[in-house]
């Protein structure tokens, strides 16, 4: 409407659309008189009385928006593209889509150039939608190169800062920033091999130099609402070139435009420029051209970036050995971000998945262990003695996670496979992506994937769907009060948000789980005593409102927990809530009740989700003598999960039964000796421990029976990621020395908080900051305003290199990040939260 220079109609009654903070960013001017309260998403519009419309027209005056220095999508119809850049996932991008025309000839480069970040959401800037599809859409895989590094060699950091903020025409692109500064390699690889071509091909190249051959400005010729001009510069790199030229080499001519579809070796866009500051731009690239030709600049290029069909970014390291690459046990063994190395590449890990518990566990434990000491596996046998055989979808996407975090390659990763091989490449933090497209277990994947994560270095986010809520597997409600807290208490920093939830058959549920690495080695825990009873608290949980039957069902559930109260407590009575959960196509409630002990023990005990009474399905009033009211449902709710905690209660065991097998991958990886006094062993904790010595061949796990319960000491091999050059932890060592392989390791426990690298000393600064806002400013809030201020966040979080993450349950907002990265972020989050709650908005 801007750009038309038509009026815009805004009516209280008739928004259809949510009013993100990017939305009230376009600083639209009344012509008439009209309150900015009416705008504000904390407006209640039941208490709107007036009908009159207010007339709203654009002001050319007006200055950039507070966040529109950082880029957003539009629709994919636009001119534009993403972010004033042809995309090549967006779906704006054809073969000659390039955001302007060289000078020196040539087309410049459209999908990199700094055109678009390739873990973009697709989500339009600050709640609008692309249709080009949000995260999880299908997008075209695309390869590219960094043009920046820490010392910003090339020098394109220093030139993007002396362009005056004044020149640069925010609505059209802006000024980029480090993270978008790419140079495409490969457009559109979509074919079944192209991934695996490049992989041969970077392992036929060695890392080349890349200079800078011209700094320009130029007219953006795609751009047709608006005269906008880009000062850039153009790369010149004949290894680039080179490689680019062997991996086209098996593609017919008029394949090879598809993917190479410009002349040019490549080229950055700095910023976009007002047509008005034509005369001034160019005589600043002028300015600066002979600096920059001069030849004394250079980047040294090692890896290729390659982002798949679902935006996960998974590097390939050129040279022999390297990066994804598999099979060669020639040249560098692959790195995680700290340096850490695996042994060469053809030493795989053989498990029998038949064993034991024989089923998922041993495919997950592995995979974990398999990312965190950087070994490949062999895994054969795949759930031989189960019913349906193989590789499940719930499984086989929690090993393609446990892949993408570790940048790795999977082999026969096929729904029914016997066998699977998993060959790690490094761990890098990032986001990711998985998805089984069934109701596959969220809180199993949460499981393989965290311990990789938190050894990343550094910050990831995981968009995770499927069924949160299903059959044999954890609960969302136990990962997030149980898992996650005790390992919380041995210093892992993670969060998870519940977007959506999801049951069986149909999945649905949709989870993001947020880590931050760590800076040293996780911490030991101490579960050997019980303790008395000090708390116990009970979530009701529904999708659907419980209609005039709220107190009633809280009475009731509250006299039937009260019934199996252990006597020793002072607990005189459990606190009992009841939440409104969001879900589609389900009609559902369920269950959880904790039980937490003086000594920090935590046990749930749960009841599977029900259909409310009047809806039938495979649970519920469809059934023969099911509750057909409310109340009734919560007791036998109550019931169910109360028998279940009573026995646990009753064996002494001072750990929850389903928690014990999770402890084993994180004790043992923790520095000092953790204590767990269990129950019997479950076959799932036995599998754990199996698991645990095949890769950790010396770590000490001692049992002993103590009457029906067993206790557990584990010493941990104070696993921490190293900065580079600074050797191996003991860990791998340990896990190298197995097979005979043995490399010097390094100083035995020492963190990246001891070491004396930038990186270290970034971690190290590392922090997390709790905003409270005011009491039903999340838990009460719509739908829609949840969806704006997450999506805000989301790109936050991606601007500054944070997570920001909003805790609905809890009315607050989470900030993680590095001290100066956190400290701009809370800047522009104060006036985030500001547009969306009012000045007052904390606690």
């Amino acid at each position: 409407l801007r750009r038309s220079g038509l009026p815009l109609q805004l009516c209280p009654f008739s928004l259809g659309a949510p009013h993100s903070y990017r939305a009230r960013q376009l600083k639209l001017a009344p012509s008439s008189v009209a309150s900015k309260q009416s705008l504000s998403p904390n407006t209640n519009p039941s208490f709107t009385t007036s009908t009159s419309t207010s007339t709203f027209s654009s002001s050319s005056s007006s200055t950039p928006p507070i966040f529109s220095r950082r880029r957003w999508s539009s629709s994919s119809n636009s001119k534009m593209g993403k972010g004033g850049g042809g995309d090549p996932k967006g779906g704006s991008q054809s073969s000659k889509g390039h955001p302007h025309h060289h000078p020196k000839g040539g087309k410049s480069e459209g999908g990199g150039g700094g055109s678009s970040h390739p873990q973009s959401s697709g989500k339009g800037r600050w709640g609008h939608s692309s249709s080009s599809g949000g995260k999880g859409a299908s997008r075209t895989p695309w390869s590219f190169v960094s043009a920046v590094d820490e010392a910003d060699s090339l020098g394109l950091l220093e030139l993007a800062k002396e362009i005056p903020k004044d020149w640069v025409d925010f609505k059209h692109g802006g000024l980029k920033s480090a993270d978008k500064m790419h140079s495409t390699v490969l457009l559109k690889m979509t074919g079944d091999d192209h991934f695996q071509r490049l992989l041969r091909v970077a392992r036929a190249s060695k890392p080349f130099e890349m200079h800078v051959s011209d700094v320009f400005c130029s007219r953006v010729d795609r751009i047709s609402d608006a005269e906008v001009y880009c000062i850039g510069a153009a790369l010149s790199s004949p290894g680039l070139r080179a490689l680019k030229d062997k991996w086209c080499e098996e593609e017919t001519e008029e394949q090879k435009k598809v993917h190479v579809p410009y002349n040019s070796e490549g080229h950055i866009s700095l910023a976009y420029i007002h047509a008005r500051c034509k005369s001034e731009a160019e005589a600043f690239a002028d300015s600066h051209r002979h600096k920059y030709q001069d030849g004394h600049r250079k980047l040294i290029v090692d890896a290729i970036c390659y982002s798949d069909d679902k935006g996960a970014i998974r590097r390939v390291t050129l040279g022999e050995g390297g990066g994804s690459s598999t099979g060669s046990a020639a040249g560098p063994a692959p790195t995680n971000s700290q340096g850490i190395s695996s042994a060469s590449g053809g030493d795989f890990v053989d498990i029998d998945g038949s064993v034991l518990e024989g089923g998922g566990q041993i495919l997950r434990m592995s995979a974990g262990y398999s990312a965190a000491l950087l070994k490949p596996i062999c895994i054969q046998k795949i759930r031989a003695g189960r019913s349906k055989p193989g590789l499940a979808a719930q499984h086989l996407e929690s090993l393609r996670l446990v892949r993408d975090v570790v940048q790795g390659t999977l082999k026969n990763d096929e729904i029914g496979s016997s066998s699977v091989t998993l060959q790690p490449g490094r761990l890098e933090p990032g986001s990711f992506f998985a998805d089984p497209k069934t109701a596959g277990a969220i809180t199993l994947m949460v499981q393989a994937s965290l311990v990789p994560l938190l050894l990343s270095g550094g910050a990831c986010n995981c968009e995770l769907k499927g069924g949160t809520d299903v059959s044999f597997s954890p609960p969302l409600n136990f990962c997030h009060h149980v898992f996650l807290e005790f390992m919380k208490k041995m210093g892992a920093d993670c969060q998870l948000e519940c977007v959506n939830r999801g049951f069986f058959p149909f999945g649905g549920g949709h989870v993001r789980l947020y880590t931050s690495g760590l800076v040293q080695p996780l911490k030991a825990i101490n579960l050997s005593e019980r303790g008395d009873v000090s708390s116990i608290e009970a979530i009701l949980s529904t999708t659907v409102a419980l209609p005039r039957e709220e107190e009633a069902t809280l009475k009731a559930l509250t006299f039937e927990l009260k019934h199996w109260l252990p006597a020793t407590t002072s607990v005189k009575e459990p606190k009992v809530e009841i939440r409104l959960e969001r879900a589609s196509r389900a009609s559902k409630i369920w269950l959880d009740v904790f039980v937490r002990t003086t000594t920090g023990c935590i046990f749930h005990g749960g009841a599977e989700p029900q259909d409310h009474p009047g809806k039938g399905g495979r649970k519920g009033s469809g059934k023969k003598g099911a509750p057909q009211n409310f109340p009734d449902m919560a007791t036998a709710l109550a019931k169910e999960a109360g028998t279940w905690l009573k026995k646990q209660l009753d064996t002494g065991a001072a750990v929850d039964e389903h928690l014990a097998d999770q402890l084993i991958l994180p004790a043992t990886l923790a520095e000092g000796t953790s204590k767990i006094l269990c129950g019997e062993l479950s076959l799932h904790c036995k599998t754990a421990i199996h698991i645990a010595k095949i890769f950790l061949p010396d770590v000490r796990i001692r049992e002993e029976k103590r009457g029906s319960l067993t206790y557990l000491e584990i010493d941990g091999v104070a696993l921490c990621g190293k900065s580079k050059g600074q050797g191996q932890s003991q860990a791998q060592a340990a896990a190298s020395s197995s097979t005979g392989k043995g490399r010097p390791a390094g100083e035995y426990g020492q963190s990246q908080a001891s070491s004396s690298s930038p990186s270290a000393a970034a971690a190290a600064a590392a922090s997390s900051e709790r905003i409270a806002l005011c009491s039903g400013r999340l838990s009460k809030a719509g739908d829609a305003l949840l969806a704006d201020l997450r999506n805000d966040l989301k790109e936050l979080s991606d601007w500054f290199k944070v997570v920001a993450r909003a805790d609905v349950h809890t009315d607050s907002i989470h900030l993680t990040g590095e001290g100066s990265k956190l400290s701009e972020a809370r800047a522009d989050l104060a006036k985030m939260l500001a547009y969306y709650f009012g000045d007052s908005y904390e606690r």
